[in-house]
């Protein structure tokens, strides 16, 4: 059973609306069958707001030994750690990410740059720092649904209620109250504020555990931009915004809610908008003037966010079908360091980093990639991408394969066929470059996951082969002469575990050779971005050719030859479609400053 850790925000300022999403996924985790524990405020002191954060879990259902100290935690074992903090401490980020892998929701501040996962469930501003899913969807949403925007909650009444979570400490709640009822003589105000202070012209409640259930019966929410603003728009419930601060402001108008504006010139702006409809909204007449254009706005941006329809799946499923690849997603899968590593770009279900110590940019996924070597993988999957089945491109994949043999003859040495030399090619697909090597006088092996494609190497060429992943299955026999690696190494996640089992495999002076993708292109200096969203959700390290000596010599080999190719002139910046002569000379440029998007390293054993 997967152990998850979910710690909330619950500091003065921040409000309840983290503390109750926590509490409700940690009681949903529990439901699915994954052991979830809480742990709130680890950064706070102050025994009354522990005792506050330790009533609203409990109240939520969650059991008192799931609520966990800071203490408590550090000394247990986990699978994952759930921020909802808002904003994390450095020094707090690096403790819990010495634990396990981190998702972050809703984060922002100075560690959005380094979490593991983002998961933002409200649109943010445009920022350096793309999360991997923005999902509003996976809010918990309301089940209680008015039938439209449109209908009305109790004839013969308009039910306004007024939530500015639990802290507002710029009293925009009874402000907003004493403006719709000092302008309404028919409407229902209901104030949800913890302040005791209030004159008692309107209902008043405290804190409310599951208020999104009660949102249906009401008419009109005024609130800011937050949890319970995105739960109204899927009740069906119009809201009219009025921001505490700028940044408030910012995210309303790029969700495109209607909004009032900011602090006291929102305020201003109520009192205009119910002067404007007579004696307010609570007449039956102005009600409906009055709630138009706020009607329509909600309508048109719950269906662009996606919270008009029933959510297909619910923050706790999606937390539960988390499968981490690796547990330990700090530690370079090449060289083993665990040295700080960069963030380089997070793409739906993967995040790719850079290893502060060799440099290598490798992926780290939440679900294992949706990707199976089985015979649509080299049929239907290779024509979409190249426009032909690979036994249709059978030929062409020979004649690269004579390029290469003919390297490899060179580095072997005029002498070296006086004797059998053996060759293993790892991800041999359905044969090409064993066909060529045979043919060429090697004794060759062939090995790749895919059943089918061993059963053509050895039934159709007649070629020796097995199946299996690398280095997880061995090959038979060892001592090989040449070892082979064709857009494969690419494939493998702990590669530091295969360069160490190729090198075991090789005789003493025995030649490795490999290609892959390059990160050093054209593609890659230029829009690396995109060049890491393309990368296929099997490629888990990004290889580059500075890399290849210091790595094959930690191996115990030592690099013979680099080959960049791949050169696409048409993919650097401003070229686009130009005369012949001009893709010509960008094309000679690129192969003398090596910025093709792949290349071929041949290295050898020592001894």
């Amino acid at each position: 059973m997967k152990r998850v850790l979910v710690v909330p925000a619950c500091e003065a300022g921040r409000g309840g609306g983290h503390l109750v999403r926590s509490g409700t996924l940690g009681a949903e985790l529990g439901e699915l069958g994954v052991r979830a524990f809480l742990c709130p405020a680890p950064s706070r002191r102050d025994t009354d707001g522990l005792a506050f954060a330790r009533s609203v879990l409990e109240s939520l259902g969650i059991e008192k030994e799931l609520i966990l100290s800071a203490a408590e935690c550090a000394g247990e074992k986990w699978d994952l750690i759930i921020l909802d903090r808002f904003s994390t401490p450095r020094k707090e980020y690096r403790q819990w990410a010495s634990l396990a892998p981190v998702l972050g929701i809703d984060e922002g501040g100075p560690c959005r740059a380094s979490f593991d996962f983002l998961l933002d469930l409200l649109p943010r501003l445009s920022g350096n720092f793309p999360p991997n899913w923005v999902r509003p969807g996976l809010l918990s949403l309301p089940k209680n649904r008015r039938p439209s925007f449109y209908a009305q909650a109790e004839p013969g009444k308009f039910r306004v209620l007024v939530s500015f979570g639990v802290e507002d400490h710029e009293g925009l709640a009874p402000a907003s109250a004493r403006i719709l009822s000092g302008l309404t003589e028919d409407a229902e105000i209901e104030l949800l504020s913890p302040r005791r202070d209030l004159p008692p012209e309107y209902r008043r409640r405290e804190f409310v555990p599951c208020l999104r259930e009660e949102l249906a019966s009401y008419d009109l929410l005024i609130t800011h931009f937050g949890l319970t603003c995105f739960e109204a728009l899927h009740a069906r419930l119009p809201v009219l915004l009025l921001s505490p601060t700028a940044y408030h402001e910012k995210l309303c108008l790029k969700a495109g809610l209607p909004s009032l504006g900011t602090g006291k010139k929102g305020l201003a702006a109520l009192e205009r908008l119910c002067r404007e409809t007579g004696r307010g909204p609570g007449r039956a007449g102005n009600r409906d003037a009055f709630l138009a254009p706020f009607r329509e706005q909600c309508a048109a941006a719950a269906g662009r966010l996606g919270l008009e329809a029933q959510p297909e799946q619910s923050l706790g499923q999606f937390i539960a079908a988390f499968d981490l690849v690796r547990a330990d997603t700090r530690r370079c899968p090449v060289c083993g360091s665990e040295a700080a590593s960069r963030v380089l770009g997070r793409f739906g279900d993967r995040t790719y980093r850079r290893c502060a110590f060799c440099r290598t940019v490798y992926m780290n996924r939440a679900v294992p990639p949706p990707v199976v070597y089985g015979k649509n993988y080299f049929f239907d999957d290779y024509k979409k991408q190249y426009g032909k089945t690979y036994l249709e491109d059978f030929p062409h994949i020979r004649e690269m394969a004579s390029l290469r043999l003919r390297t490899i003859k060179t580095l072997l040495g005029p002498g070296a066929f006086k004797k059998k030399i053996r060759l293993l090619d790892i991800g041999c697909a359905y044969g090409p470059f064993l066909a060529q090597a045979r043919d060429e006088g090697f004794d060759c092996l062939g090995m790749d996951p895919s059943d089918d494609a061993v059963r053509y190497v050895k039934d159709s060429l007649g070629i020796p082969a097995v199946q299996g992943f690398f280095p997880e299955t061995s090959p038979p026999g060892g001592g090989f002469d040449v070892i082979t690696l064709w857009y494969v190494i690419e494939h493998l996640g702990e590669t530091g575990r295969a360069l160490d089992a190729l090198e075991s495999l090789l005789n003493p002076g025995g030649i490795l050779a490999l290609s892959t993708p390059s990160l050093s292109g054209v593609t890659g200096r230029f829009r690396r971005r995109l060049f890491l969203e393309r990368s296929p959700q099997d490629h888990w390290i990004i290889w580059q050719p500075s890399m290849m000596k210091k790595l094959l010599a930690s191996h115990g080999m030592i690099l013979e030859k680099i080959i960049v190719n791949g050169h696409h002139p048409e993919r650097f910046p401003l070229i686009g479609k130009c005369p012949g002569w001009i893709l010509r000379f960008v094309k000679t440029i690129s192969v003398l400053f090596g910025l093709g998007d792949g290349f071929e390293a041949y290295g050898r054993k020592r001894g």
